[in-house]
């Protein structure tokens, strides 16, 4: 499954849709523990908006899990 999120995160660049289903594939991600998957996935979104509260505490989170 982890490897389907990461490339369907891939398939929505251009769409319309794009920042919301990065959005819910980005958490998904995290759900599943795709912690790498899911940090590219925010990243993007942090990348296009650097004030996202969702996207800062979600890389925050990941970032925990992953030190543990």
């Amino acid at each position: 499954m982890a490897g389907w999120l990461r490339l369907l995160a891939s398939e929505v660049t251009g769409r319309r849709f794009k920042w919301p289903a990065l959005r819910l594939i980005g958490k998904t991600q995290f759900d599943i523990a795709d912690y790498e998957g899911a940090r590219q996935t925010w990243e993007q979104i942090l990348a296009n908006e650097p004030d996202d509260i969702a996207a800062n505490l979600s890389l925050a989170n990941i970032n925990e899990r992953q030190y543990r």
